[in-house]
């Protein structure tokens, strides 16, 4: 969904590629997350701390604490 907003406002595009990176799920195995992006996703994020800071930012928070679904996931 977030992926659309960038058809409306183009600023949003870093931020909807970091969403896309948290939420990302390999295709050989559909129910467990792809941890390899989703690191990777972080990483970017600590690198790039301003996207995180800035208004649309505070929706990566919200997706982070959102998709946590298990321990193994929070220990990220």
């Amino acid at each position: 969904m977030f992926q659309s907003l960038v058809s409306v406002d183009a600023s949003l595009t870093p931020l909807s590629q970091i969403i896309a990176s948290l939420n990302a799920y390999p295709e050989r195995c559909i129910d467990e997350p792809d941890f390899d992006k989703r690191l990777s996703a972080f990483a970017e994020l600590n690198d790039n701390l301003h996207i995180l800071l800035a208004a649309p930012g505070w929706k990566v928070v919200h997706n982070m604490v959102f998709l946590i679904q298990d321990l193994e996931e929070a220990a990220l």
